[in-house]
């Protein structure tokens, strides 16, 4: 799918989440974080950005962005910067990955985003402080989160190029024996992974901070290599299959654990078990 395709289907997938599925809490407005990227009502992707301080307990709605930074995201708010960024935030200057997510923002008629490296004062321990303890709220109350699955730094966009035939399957246009016309859709090139074992391959899964990211929120819309995917509290989807919703099994370390279906108390253990074993994401060490 393309660019506009692919904003509508998230749109879709939003509006199917909010209206149908039980398990998932309604998008209500949350007392905003303190700080946002106020990205403008504008679709025009150059269009001024700039970062707001949201007075004290005010609602609305935002985007949070999950992302791995790596060694060279040198975009950051910092005390010298934190006016500028205030003032006016040069689109063009950002890095690529959220360049990306600003574009999805508007698409999605959202004003505000929230990203950590511009949202937190990174060379202040005090706001570093303040804003770690809220980090649990920015996520478990986001309207969604946008995940940029594959990046390995913040310079990787979230718009990987891929093999049509991987996302897509084809139409085929055939006669049958009796001369009717029919169509079938096949895959050329189905994807040797499934899409549960990729994600948690994933090089986002491997860090420790989306642990929490995608454990506390509702609904998770992931950029993929694959094709673009959704996760929330009923189930998961995927673009080359977009109708079906899988709710067998959460692909990810299961964030079910905090759901209020989840009352089974082995059910919780299980549960429990796993995310406490998630030793893949190199969170211990031994010393």
């Amino acid at each position: 799918m393309v660019g506009l395709e692919l904003d509508e289907l998230a749109k879709a997938w939003i509006e199917d989440c909010v209206v149908n599925h039980r398990p998932c809490p309604k998008p209500e407005e949350a007392e905003l974080p303190a700080r946002l990227i106020d990205v403008g009502n504008s679709t025009d992707n150059n269009g001024d950005l700039r970062l707001i301080t949201t007075a004290k307990e005010s609602k609305g709605r935002w985007i949070a962005l999950s992302y791995c930074w790596g060694q060279t995201n040198n975009y950051r708010t910092t005390t010298r910067t934190l006016e500028d960024h205030l003032s006016h935030i040069p689109f063009n200057d950002l890095p690529l990955t959220i360049q990306d997510t600003i574009r999805v923002t508007r698409s999605l008629s959202i004003r505000y985003l929230w990203v950590d490296a511009l949202c937190i004062i990174q060379d202040s321990d005090e706001d570093w402080q303040a804003e770690a303890e809220q980090m649990m709220n920015v996520y478990r109350n986001a309207y969604v989160v946008i995940a940029a699955n594959q990046g390995k730094d913040v310079t990787s966009g979230m718009f990987i190029d891929r093999n049509p035939l991987e996302s897509r399957p084809c139409e085929m246009r055939f006669r049958s024996r009796d001369g009717k016309q029919l169509i079938r859709w096949r895959w050329i090139h189905p994807p040797r992974i499934p899409w549960s074992v990729r994600v948690k391959k994933a090089h986002l899964q491997t860090r420790g901070w989306t642990l929490q990211e995608t454990n506390l929120s509702t609904r998770v819309i992931y950029y993929d290599e694959g094709g673009l995917c959704w996760q929330c509290r009923e189930g998961i989807r995927q673009e080359r299959v977009p109708a079906c919703l899988v709710t067998a099994n959460d692909p990810l370390v299961p964030r079910r654990i905090f759901d209020a279906y989840a009352e089974d108390p082995m059910n919780i253990f299980t549960l429990w078990s796993g995310l406490v074993e998630a030793s893949h994401l190199g969170l211990w060490h031994t010393n």
